[in-house]
């Protein structure tokens, strides 16, 4: 039996008001922003980001990031959740010691803020009040792989959902 497909999220505007992420938690909740959940273990998942852009698909369903991708020395940062919900991880934020936890694929990633990564993968850190991570790094710590389209500025990620 094949699972449904979720449906593609309304796009918010510009007076919307999110509380997804760390540091949102004061704010009057008028839009709660979706981001791809997905119960398709085992399926293969494509996910494509634009820089500067929040619009992001997944399997071709669009849905809408709580801030837009970004470079950062070198890095294309993400909001935290974006890739690894997307991917089937769960996500859990530790406001003690700011620090993301991202569990899935038989891994287990703590990333501090603003504490750099092995191998001179980059820094995960705050902006605005939101979480953003290196997307390499945690897309191929839960076992996906990474492509980019300089042309386009588009970062394509394909992996297993965990």
């Amino acid at each position: 039996m094949t699972t449904p497909l979720p449906t593609p999220t309304p796009q918010p505007q510009a007076n919307d008001t999110y509380n997804n992420d760390e540091g949102a938690d004061n704010l009057p909740i008028l839009y709660t922003l979706p981001v791809a959940e997905t119960n398709f273990v085992g399926q293969q998942s494509v996910i494509m980001l634009v820089l500067g852009q929040t619009a992001y698909t997944v399997n071709s369903i669009t849905y809408y990031a709580n801030a837009a991708p970004f470079i950062s020395d070198g890095r294309t940062m993400v909001p935290l959740r974006v890739v690894a919900e997307a991917l089937g991880a769960e996500v859990d934020w530790i406001g003690e010691t700011r620090t993301a936890t991202i569990v899935g694929n038989g891994v287990s990633l703590a990333l501090p803020l603003d504490v750099p990564l092995p191998n001179n993968m980059g820094t995960p850190t705050s902006v605005g009040g939101r979480t953003f991570v290196p997307l390499a790094y945690v897309a191929e710590m839960l076992g996906a792989t990474v492509g980019w389209d300089g042309a386009t500025q588009t970062v394509t990620i394909t992996g297993t959902t965990v």
